[in-house]
C-alpha cells in the first residue's frame, strides 16, 4: 500500500472519528451548560467534517482510475504481442475495478449518512435535547 493510500485511509478515518467525538460532546455540553443549541453546532460540525471525506474520495478516485489506465495500458499491450499470460491479469484487473467502486460506495454512503445526522442535528438538536431532557 502506498503512502499516499495509507493517508487516505488515516484523514478518511479522522473523519469520522471526528464527526462521532462532535456528536458526543454536542450532547455532552448542551445537557451540561444547558444550552441545546450546542448540539445545532454540532450538527453543524459534523456537516463541514464530511468534506473532508468527499474531497479525499474524489482524490482517491482520480489516484485509482489512473493506476487502472496504467495497468489496462499494459495489458492490452501484452494482448497485442499474444502473450496469452495477460488473460489473468486482465480478470485481476476486473476483480480490482469491482472492489474499487464498492469502496468508494462504502466511503460515499458512511459519508452522506453522517452528514445527514449532522443536518438533522442542527436543525432540530435543540428539540431532541428538550425531549431527551425533560
Amino acid at each position: 500500500m502506498s503512502n499516499t493510500a495509507t493517508y487516505e485511509r488515516l484523514f478518511i478515518s479522522a473523519a469520522i472519528v471526528l464527526s462521532l467525538a462532535t456528536v458526543c460532546m454536542g450532547f455532552y455540553l448542551a445537557h451540561y451548560t444547558g444550552n441545546f443549541h450546542w448540539l445545532n453546532r454540532a450538527g453543524a460540525g459534523i456537516v463541514a467534517l464530511q468534506a473532508i471525506i468527499i474531497i479525499i474520495e474524489f482524490v482517491r478516485r482520480d489516484r485509482l482510475q489512473a493506476l487502472f489506465r496504467q495497468k489496462l495500458v499494459a495489458i492490452i499491450r501484452g494482448l497485442e504481442e499474444s502473450n496469452v499470460e495477460q488473460l489473468p491479469e486482465l480478470k485481476a484487473l476486473t476483480f480490482l475495478e469491482r472492489e474499487i467502486k464498492k469502496a468508494e460506495s462504502h466511503v460515499l454512503l458512511v459519508g452522506v449518512l453522517l452528514a445527514m445526522v449532522g443536518e438533522l442535528l442542527h436543525g432540530f438538536g435543540d428539540l431532541l435535547m428538550e425531549v431527551l431532557i425533560s
